[in-house]
């Protein structure tokens, strides 16, 4: 059943808007904007992969639109505090740049060799840091040991990328302190 209620517990719901590929997908949502957003349009909501990310998105006639810039139309860039596009509850969306909003992906590109992002070998068999934050490149340092690398990585990342900094790295930086 398409945007089945599968949780209430006042003030958040948690729907159903799977499809047939993504059968499984469950949206969060504060339960006031969920009932603005059923009252203003008149479209389905489902899951949709947009950029390695999947998100809510409502049909609304010819148009498709994503469901956390309709609950905050006039912010142009808003940032998934989580990382999960899913999880369009208030407290978890925030205005960010297009810098700040980019710094917070946790998803490696295809080419990577060292199962982090911003690290990766030498031709010498080091391994070499870089951070690129608010359009400005940083070389980190080159290390002989990967666990350096990317220790660098992450503490550059706290310093530059403050709270954009992605959850997962803040995790792994607090575990190794």
């Amino acid at each position: 059943m398409k945007n089945e209620i599968l949780s209430d517990n006042g003030y958040v719901l948690e729907i159903n808007v799977g499809t047939v590929k993504h059968p499984c997908a469950v949206m969060t949502i504060n339960k006031r904007d969920y009932r603005k957003l059923r009252t203003q349009y008149k479209g389905y909501i489902h899951a949709e992969r947009r950029c390695q990310t999947l998100y809510a998105r409502i049909n609304i006639g010819s148009t498709c639109m994503l469901v956390h810039r309709l609950i905050h139309p006039d912010w142009s860039n808003i940032d998934h505090r989580d990382g999960n596009g899913m999880n369009n509850c208030r407290r978890n969306l925030r205005k960010a740049t297009g810098s700040q909003n980019s710094s917070n992906r946790t998803k490696l590109h295809v080419n990577n060799r060292s199962g982090h992002t911003g690290v990766r070998p030498t031709p010498g068999g080091r391994w070499k840091a870089v951070l690129v934050a608010a359009g400005r490149a940083y070389a980190l340092g080159v290390y002989s040991d990967k666990a350096d690398a990317v220790l660098a990585r992450l503490k550059a990342e706290k310093k530059h990328y403050r709270s954009f900094m992605p959850v997962e790295n803040r995790k792994l930086l607090a575990a190794v302190r």
